[in-house]
């Protein structure tokens, strides 16, 4: 089993570091100026997040206080008489969570992967950290393909809108729930897996319990909830309803969160001008509102693990994770496709949050079944075609990332 020495921790860290703070250098620059909206461009959620701080009415309703609270924080106790304090809040909230985002990727990476690499790689092992590094980061710049204007697919009128991508820039409290949702989604990983085996340990069902509700409170993922309860009634089934002490602790870890959301929903869905509230039902009314192509929609943001799922079909057998990553997106496209908000914030989209982040786990578990293929040394077409379309993937997420960056706008 391959473990860091001194001199191999040296060498992650400080690459991690070096990376990680240029990474972050950027992003302040970018959650910067979207709060202020600097120069009149960096269009985002972010402006409407600075008033809500200062308790100005924004017509809308956030009761997922992780976030906001963070950013009030931040600006009351440090920026109160700083005539940017609301922003200057906003924008170090959301830098810290991103931080937080990016250490959670590397951290789990390096669960999953460090030995693995290490091993392959033998006396060159002490790069092991740094690859993963770069992994880390290249799940993190991923974004939807797109062509140019002007040469774009039938149906395709924009690079986001109407695609989705597995990284959004232009949210914040997205960007802070994400550590949460890979948090909540590892320790179910976890959990899973325990029953398999027969452990039985509190300490993870509470960590569970915790990172779920935190989740929710930051930006809350019907997705997850759905998809993580469907497949835990699906065990307990076929195994013969065997377990139940185990099921009965993991129905227990969800009951913070159910109560939060029925919290969410009921201050969330109050009636507006119009008198319509709720929860809609109607097949792509939201999602052809900003596409003329969904089949090709669907290709330009989920090609990459759509390429991964086609050449490795047998891993779906072998891996409850991979399993789990395409089940949670079916999910999400289904509640993205059929379901809306009813008034006002129909044309906001905001099932397509809990899209994006089923997007973005796919390309998780994907990456790292490719890793794993060319550690097996199965340098063949197929490997080669997928790291080219995940390289495709890099590329255009690297060039939308400096376009948002320069304050153009994220469609």
């Amino acid at each position: 089993m391959a473990e860091m020495n001194g001199k191999e921790k040296i060498i992650d860290i400080v690459f991690f570091t070096v990376c990680a703070s240029i990474m972050l250098l950027l992003c302040w620059h970018l959650f910067y100026g979207q709060s202020v909206r600097l120069d009149g461009r960096y269009l985002s959620d972010m402006y409407a997040y600075v008033l809500y701080i200062q308790g100005v009415s924004v017509g809308l309703s956030f009761p997922y206080p992780v976030f906001f609270l963070t950013a009030k924080v931040i600006y009351k106790i440090f920026f109160r008489h700083h005539f940017l304090g609301p922003e200057l809040g906003i924008a170090i909230a959301t830098l810290l969570f991103y931080a937080l985002l990016i250490l959670v990727v590397k951290y789990i990476l390096n669960i999953i992967l460090y030995e693995k690499i290490a091993d392959a790689l033998g006396e060159r092992k002490s790069i092991a950290g740094p690859v993963i590094t770069v992994l880390s980061f290249s799940v993190l710049i991923v974004s939807m393909l797109y062509l140019p204007e002007g040469m774009r697919l039938p149906g395709i009128s924009a690079r986001y809108a109407g695609v989705s991508t597995p990284n959004p820039w232009h949210n914040a409290t997205i960007i802070a729930a994400r550590p949460f949702a890979i948090l909540t989604f590892y320790a179910f990983y976890r959990l899973m897996q325990k029953f398999g085996d027969g452990g039985f340990k509190l300490k993870e069902y509470f960590f569970f319990s915790v990172s779920l509700f935190l989740l929710t409170m930051t930006k809350p993922s019907l997705v997850f909830v759905v998809s993580s309860v469907l497949i835990s009634v699906g065990r307990f089934v076929m195994s013969g309803c065997k377990g139940i002490n185990r099921y009965f602790c993991l129905v227990l870890c969800y009951l913070p969160t159910v109560i939060a959301l029925l919290y969410q929903y009921l201050i969330v869905f109050s009636a507006d001008d119009t008198g319509e509230t709720g929860i809609g039902f109607a097949p792509g009314r939201v999602w052809s509102a900003n596409c003329g192509n969904i089949p090709a929609a669907v290709i330009l943001g989920m090609c990459f693990p759509v390429a991964v799922l086609l050449f490795n079909l047998d891993a779906l057998k072998g891996m409850f994770i991979y399993r789990f990553v395409w089940f949670q997106y079916i999910i999400a496209f289904l509640t993205a496709f059929f379901l809306y908000e009813k008034g006002f914030r129909e044309a906001d989209g905001n099932f397509f949050w809990g899209y994006m982040d089923a997007m973005f786990f796919c390309y998780g578990v994907s990456l790292i079944i490719l890793v794993k293929q060319g550690l097996q040394r199965k340098i063949n077409a197929p490997v080669i075609i997928q790291w080219s379309i995940y390289f495709l993937h890099i590329l255009c997420g690297g060039l939308y990332f400096a376009d948002v960056l320069f304050g153009n706008l994220y469609v």
